[in-house]
Parts: structure tokens; C-alpha cells; sequence
């Protein structure tokens, strides 16, 4: 395994980071944006010793690709989900992103006209955050990208609700040794190495999509592909991630539970909810019907 051909947040998470900012980022200067690109300190999946203190990630959303000048035909060479957006108007209905609150033309950015093309990510201790993020960036970072905010807490482990956040993490398959397709009895959380990376079998014992080319002068630096040795690799060793800015009213949820639930049927007619870190295990009754 290529540790240093994959993006850090893939094996680290960076939770012992408690800085954090995000960068929505618009090219406004193509070459200016290329340049910063090819010299960004973009951190690996290395593991070092002590670890780093600062670490920036960078994400490109399909818009982004073609903005940079990435041909069509290997643009759709990706996943349908990634090419066709969030905003796609099939899925917009499965996600529930409809009517006058969720529809995306409302969203402060992601709806049309407002897809960024890259997704800045910053990592450091709180005290490193300011200085990393200005010293990353600098003048050329100015003259490449118009850029976008979005800022962070430290909810000190538990999320907006109060649940105690990342409690049930999959084990990657780094060394690939697990058998998928085995027969399996025991319980295990560890997942596929494809299930993360591009290039890799997933559970089925399958490959992700992602664009394949011909072996050359211009794809001399690529992997060759596992499942097509003749191509070169472009995805591998790339993953992908979904950015998504909620709106959560931790108020009107816990009315939402308190007036659905009744005190004197909680050990009779109950399903128990996550754990709550601040509330311990929070219990939601539903009228239920027995078929005689």
C-alpha cells in the first residue's frame, strides 16, 4: 500500500486536530489555480512520528475538474453519483431536499449556479489554525480561487444534538487480506480497502468506477489498473466525500421527543434512541399494532 499516495483524512480522521476550517473555492485564474495546486503541502496518509500538527486536504467537486480543464471523457470516467451532483433531481427527492425549506435553489451554496469547484480542508491544533491557513494560502492562493467559508467548533466529541459522535468507525483493510466473498459467521467492522479507495475491491469483490487511460508519455506517472493492467489507474489511491451544511434545530428536535413521549408506557412501548452524552439514553414511544 501506497501510504503516501493517499490523502491523510482517509486513515487519520485528524479528530486530535481540533483546529478546523473550510474553504469553498471558485477558480478565478486557471493557471494561478494549477500552479498553487501542483505546490500545496497536501498531507498523506504517513504515518510520522510525532504526528503533524497541521494538515490540509484538498477535494474537487466534477464542475471543479472541468474548470482546471480535465476533458470530459474522463470527467464521466467517475462515478454517475459524483458527475451528475447533489443537486441531480432524482436524488434531491430521496434526500428529502424538496419543498420550500430544503429545495436546493435555497441553499446558501451547492444549488444551481453556486457549486464550488474545490473543497479546502485545513487541520491544526487551535492555535496553529490562523497562521497554517494564511501561510497555505498566501498571495497565490488569493489570485487562484475565490473562497468561501465555513467554520467550525469543538463540541468536545459529542454532536449538535448531544450524542456522542463517532462511536461505530469501520476497520480498513489496509493489508487486503480479508476475503470477501468468504463465508463469514463472526462478527466483524472491518470493510473492503475499495469500500474507501478507488482501484481496490469493494465488499461485492468488485472495482468502483473511475477513469482508466492509455498507457503513455502524458500517463507515465499513473498507476497501472489491477483489473486492466494495459490502463493506467487515474482514481487510484482517491476517494470521495460528501459536504453537506445542515441547518439543525437541536430545540425543536428535543420538543419533537419530549411530546411524543410518555413517561408511564417508556418500559412498556419504547425504542431507545442513541446513547446521549448529555442526556443518557434518550427514549421515543410509538403507538404500535399487534396483528391477531
Amino acid at each position: 500500500m501506497n501510504y503516501s499516495d493517499v490523502q491523510g483524512l482517509v486513515r487519520f480522521g485528524y479528530g486530535k486536530l481540533k483546529g478546523a476550517k473550510y474553504a469553498l473555492a471558485s477558480i478565478k485564474n486557471v493557471g494561478a489555480a494549477r500552479s498553487w495546486l501542483q505546490s500545496a503541502p497536501v498531507a498523506n496518509a504517513l504515518r510520522t512520528n510525532p504526528p503533524p500538527s497541521t494538515a490540509l486536504q484538498v477535494a474537487f467537486t466534477a464542475e471543479g475538474l472541468r474548470a482546471l480543464g480535465v476533458s470530459e471523457l474522463i470527467v464521466n470516467g467517475f462515478s454517475h453519483e459524483f458527475v451528475s451532483g447533489m443537486i441531480e433531481p432524482s436524488r434531491s427527492r430521496r434526500l428529502g431536499d424538496v419543498g420550500e425549506e430544503n429545495t436546493p435553489s435555497k441553499w446558501h451554496w451547492g444549488g444551481p449556479g453556486k457549486i464550488p469547484h474545490l473543497l479546502l480542508m485545513f487541520f491544526a491544533k487551535s492555535e496553529l489554525l490562523d497562521g497554517f491557513v494564511t501561510e497555505t494560502l498566501s498571495a497565490s492562493g488569493q489570485e487562484a480561487f475565490d473562497l468561501q467559508w465555513l467554520y467550525t467548533s469543538d463540541l468536545d466529541g459529542v454532536e449538535p444534538f448531544g450524542f456522542a459522535d463517532g462511536i461505530s468507525q469501520p476497520q480498513i483493510d489496509w493489508s487486503q487480506e480479508r476475503e470477501m466473498l468468504a463465508p463469514q459467521v463472526d462478527y466483524t467492522n472491518v470493510a473492503a480497502l475499495g469500500e474507501f479507495l478507488l482501484g481496490y475491491k469493494n465488499e461485492y469483490g468488485k472495482y468502483t468506477d473511475r477513469p482508466l487511460v492509455e498507457a503513455g508519455a502524458a500517463s507515465s506517472g499513473l498507476l497501472p489498473a489491477e483489473d486492466a493492467p494495459e490502463k493506467r489507474d487515474l482514481g487510484k489511491n482517491g476517494t470521495y466525500l460528501v459536504m453537506r451544511q445542515l441547518h439543525q434545530d437541536v430545540a425543536r428536535f428535543w420538543k419533537f421527543l419530549s411530546d411524543q413521549t410518555r413517561r408511564r408506557e417508556r418500559n412498556r412501548k419504547a425504542c431507545i434512541w442513541p446513547w446521549s452524552a448529555e442526556r443518557g439514553p434518550a427514549i421515543l414511544w410509538f403507538p404500535c399494532s399487534r396483528s391477531r
